[in-house]
């Protein structure tokens, strides 16, 4: 009887002999490992069919033990038994294959019936592979019948010899019931050196290929077996093996000779196991599989040998370079050879009864006109002899092509023209003025539209951004509209494909504007405006970028334009954007003098233009006459050493040269504070840069002087920003209380699931053996009582446990638009009434409009309900310390207002009650977990510390103030981003 293994994995001892326990069973042999890495080991040793998994565990984790057995892809079954799991890591343990999950405490029933199930199920499967495994052996039978019919099958293909070997090797080796090695040769008979060549060959290492490359007959095994034209079988190397290398692994052999009517063809050698028997099944298949190999190689070479004699004849006058036609006397085409057959675009190979005229007889190479068959027109070299075809009369023409040769002819003319039109252009740019690019692109493109015989000539060009283009020339020819006006500000994102092949540098040639794609709709509309029927473009590249196109447009008819035509239009391209970037440079120069004499005049700084050698000041602007209170006129002359102050020593001077000089060697970090003295004598501090700058080719001593007496007089005021630095730090320390006060929240998280995972290990054991207890039938009443009180207080202790951990549970928020004032409504409508019974009132002040706000409602329902409680609190211990009569009679009743109202960016809720208040040396504590001013037994002191993280979460904040009696909370949540703030 099969026995079934369960393996239990749980770092406590205790729990794996509760669970052992519950699944004694004579058909079960159970074991057990600590950590996940035991287990590995004893999955592999002993191969268990059900796993019971803890995911807590040191050296290795249940989860890590999943993923190994995940990724080995056994079959096994696996109930994860643990007291505690997040939900992401129960997904997890779902994804890699777990069959089952229960949390400690377990039930004993619950437990058993999973296991119980699962081997079912594992008995089923095992059934199952048996049953396939049977049914596999009867398929395999009818195998190597089908290989046969398979390597016949292919001998019918079209396909070479070598193919079909090769082929038929790999079907041998294929059948899955044969004990071979996937492993083998095929040798073919040279009848000229009398041996064994190899031709074919499937799992062979690179030693044996070189030592069997040709094996002479009588040698070795295959060459014995071709030798008696017998098997040869060897269930290992013997000395009958001569053909041998060091390192070579031990294998036998059966060697099968390939025969045809007893003639030797050749030799299939198959790989096998060291110390395989032989067996009559399988030699008889390899002797078929052999013989049929012989049939098909004698049938391949008889056809060969025909097709070549066939081939030979055709041969020669096929590859003949000219074409070649019989005509019979009545002027039909008796046969074409494959040039002739080019020549006049004959599609087919048969072009027997084509009619082709009577030539005229002719010893000399006369040139003639022929028509293609689609219409296109050529030239050819004919000479016409009399022969005879299958003994009948008939012409043998000979034909040369020099189409081609003619059109290079007209082409290499058509070249030098367009060169030394090409020519003329470029020396009319160079000697051209910047004011005459503009009329010399216009000549150029007339002289180029003409030359190419088309109406219409432009050049499209880029504006600073290679968003928009503009067609900026163009040539029409005599009776045709420009269009220039028409194709400006065109946005190359409305022509993609047109854009996108200029930009990779393609030249665009379109000889029928029919032939475009339907696609490019923008492209064709565009085209069809310019009444083109044919159409050249060109990029215009400068600096490896796309600046432009320049283009031609042939109206009248359809043109195609040559490869040398293109090389030209582009090189005319690249003279016009260099002619028009010379333009623009010259124009841009004259922009930036009179941009630098823009700035210059009115800078807000005073700036001087110096003799750097000299140092007398050449230039001065308007911040300049400003700064010293003179004129133009009166500072131009002066040293600028004599700035500080005018009527200074030459000490004073020298030192003042220091500092510029000191601003000249460090133009970009020296700044230099010194006075210049104006011309009312006037101290005024500024700050010195000074630098050489090239103007005109001329070097400047470029000197900005710049009034600091503002930010002097600010510098004073910067004491006063220390009260302000002051007060911030004040705001920091309060933020670091906060930040402190999350973190505490964190580490109580943390120690809330480590605690819930550690308890309930030891509460999982008791509850365990409690049930096996309670199952025994002979325990008197009294002690089964004690034991059902038993479990009721471990029930209790795991809700308890339970809700500690989903204080600990992280869960993302579900947030949602909120109306603010109806949710509050809502909430403190659950205790309004019972306030009511109690003598205490709940008083509203809320924003009379709408107030809308993105929260979890379950999480804020939580944190309000929690501050309405703790007033609720304080009231009652107001109402127990003083008596009830004592307070009615000075009108006394508990009251909690309730307000909202707008803030900036934010939205305000307070909770005011007239309570016993909180001392003052305790509000620094009262969101801290754990912390409560309530007696012993009627509070957690979480309650608080959750809210506040709840509405930290929501980026909010809660704090608490003194009232005269009572206390407030204030809870301050952000408006939503599209909220109008007033």
């Amino acid at each position: 009887m099969y026995n079934y293994k369960i393996l239990i994995i749980d770092d406590e001892q205790p729990v794996i002999d509760a669970v052992k326990k519950c699944l004694k069973h004579d058909e079960y042999e159970i074991i057990s490992a600590h950590n996940g890495k035991e287990g590995l080991l004893l999955l592999h040793e002993r191969q268990p069919d059900v796993i019971v998994l803890d995911l807590r565990m040191p050296v290795m984790d249940g989860v890590e033990f999943l993923k190994q057995i995940y990724l080995l892809q056994t079959d096994l079954y696996v109930i994860v038994l643990t007291g505690y799991g997040s939900d992401e890591e129960i997904k997890e343990c779902y994804r890699m294959g777990v069959s089952a999950f229960l949390r400690k405490p377990f039930n004993h029933f619950e437990l058993l019936g999973l296991v119980e199930n699962l081997i079912s199920k594992r008995k089923t499967n095992l059934d199952l592979k048996r049953c396939y495994e049977k049914i596999q052996q009867e398929n395999e039978r009818y195998r190597m019948q089908d290989v046969i019919k398979s390597i016949l099958k292919t001998s019918l293909e079209i396909t070479s010899l070598t193919n079909v070997l090769d082929k038929a090797l790999e079907l041998i080796l294929s059948v899955p019931c044969l004990s071979i090695q996937r492993k083998g040769l095929i040798h073919l008979f040279d009848e000229d050196s009398k041996s064994l060549v190899l031709k074919i060959h499937r799992g062979i290492d690179s030693e044996i290929l070189q030592l069997c490359r040709k094996v002479p007959l009588n040698k070795c095994l295959c060459g014995i077996a071709a030798y008696k034209k017998e098997v040869i079988f060897t269930e290992r190397v013997d000395e009958r093996h001569e053909i041998r290398y060091g390192g070579m692994s031990s294998h036998g052999h059966y060697c099968v000779p390939i025969l045809s009517d007893a003639r030797l063809l050749g030799v299939i050698t198959i790989y096998v196991e060291e110390g395989k028997k032989r067996e009559a099944e399988e030699e008889n298949f390899l002797i078929t599989a052999a013989k049929t190999i012989g049939g098909i190689i004698e049938d391949k070479r008889l056809k060969e040998r025909l097709c070549h004699i066939e081939a030979s004849f055709q041969t020669i006058i096929d590859n003949s370079a000219d074409g070649m036609l019989l005509v019979n006397l009545d002027g039909e085409i008796e046969y074409a050879n494959v040039f002739a057959r080019q020549l006049f675009g004959y599609k087919t190979e048969d072009v027997r009864g084509r009619h082709f005229g009577i030539p005229a007889v002719s010893d000399e190479l006369t040139d003639v006109r022929i028509l293609r068959e689609d219409g296109e027109p050529g030239i050819a070299e004919m000479m016409v002899t009399e022969t005879k075809w299958y003994g009948k009369p008939c012409y043998l023409a000979i034909l040369r092509d020099i189409t081609k040769r003619k059109e290079w002819e007209k082409a290499i003319q058509h070249h030098a023209e367009l060169e030394t039109i090409i020519a003329g252009i470029s020396r009319d740019f160079i000697n051209a003025r910047p004011d005459e690019e503009d009329s010399k692109i216009e000549k150029a493109l007339e002289i180029i539209g003409m030359f190419n015989k088309v109406e219409h000539s432009f050049f499209f060009r880029y504006d600073k951004s290679k968003k928009i283009m503009d067609m900026t020339h163009e040539w029409c020819a005599q009776g045709i509209e420009p269009q220039i006006e028409r194709f400006k500000n065109l946005s190359s994102d409305d022509f993609t494909w047109w854009i996108e092949k200029l930009k990779r540098f393609e030249h665009i040639h379109i000889p029928c504007l029919r032939d475009l794609p339907k696609e490019i709709a923008i492209e064709i509309e565009s085209l069809s405006q310019l009444h083109a029927m044919s159409i050249i473009a060109v990029p215009v590249i400068y600096e490896n970028s796309l600046r432009g196109f320049l283009g031609l447009a042939s109206l009248r008819r359809e043109k195609k334009w040559l490869d040398e035509e293109i090389e030209i239009l582009k090189i005319l391209g690249d003279i016009f954007i260099k002619a028009l970037k010379f333009k623009d440079t010259q124009l841009e120069l004259k922009e930036s003098e009179e941009r630098f004499r823009l700035l210059f005049e009115n800078a807000p700084d005073s700036i001087f233009l110096a003799d750097p050698e000299r140092g007398n000041i050449l230039d001065a602007n308007k911040g300049a006459e400003e700064l010293l209170q003179m004129t133009k006129e009166e500072i131009i002359g002066l040293h600028l050493s004599r700035l500080n102050p005018l009527n200074a020593d030459s000490e004073a001077r020298e030192k003042f040269s220091l500092h510029i000089k000191e601003s000249i060697a460090n133009p970009y970090t020296s700044i230099v504070e010194a006075y210049v003295q104006n011309s009312a004598g006037n101290m005024i501090p500024v700050e010195i840069t000074a630098e050489i700058v090239n103007l005109n080719n001329k070097p400047r001593l470029l000197c900005i002087f710049r009034d600091i007496s503002t930010r002097k007089a600010m510098e004073e005021d910067l004491k006063k920003s220390n009260l302000e630095l002051k007060k911030a730090l004040e705001d920091v320390k309060k933020a670091q209380d906060i930040l402190i006060r999350s973190e505490k929240l964190v580490a109580l998280g943390e120690l809330s699931a480590g605690v819930a995972h550690e308890i309930k290990n030891p509460i999982n054991i008791i509850s365990t053996s409690v049930q096996l207890l309670m199952m025994d039938n002979e325990r008197d009443k009294e002690t089964l009582e004690s034991y059902n009180t038993i479990m009721e207080q471990i029930h209790r202790t795991t809700k308890i446990i339970d809700n500690l951990r989903e204080f600990a549970r992280k869960r993302a928020p579900e947030i949602k638009k909120t109306e603010l004032n109806s949710f509050i409504e809502k909430t403190i409508s659950l205790v309004e009434y019972e306030m009511k019974t109690e003598n205490i009132e709940i008083i509203r002040s809320l924003n009379p409009s709408s107030l809308y706000v993105n929260v979890d409602q379950d999480q804020l329902a939580q944190v309000f309900l929690n501050i309405v409680n703790n007033s609720r609190h304080s009231m009652h211990e107001k109402q127990r310390k003083c008596s009830y009569e004592e307070l009615s009679e000075r009108g006394w009743k508990g009251e909690l207002q309730i307000s909202t109202w707008k803030d900036g960016k934010f939205v305000k809720i307070r909770f005011k009650d007239n309570g016993t208040g909180i001392e003052r040396d305790k509000v620094m504590y009262i969101f801290d977990p754990f912390f409560t001013t309530k007696k012993e037994g009627e509070g957690t002191g979480l309650g608080l510390s959750i809210a506040y993280g709840i509405i930290q979460n929501h980026s909010g904040d809660i704090k608490v103030e003194h009232e005269k009696e009572g206390v407030s909370f204030i809870v301050k949540l952000p408006l939503p981003e599209d909220t109008t703030v007033l």
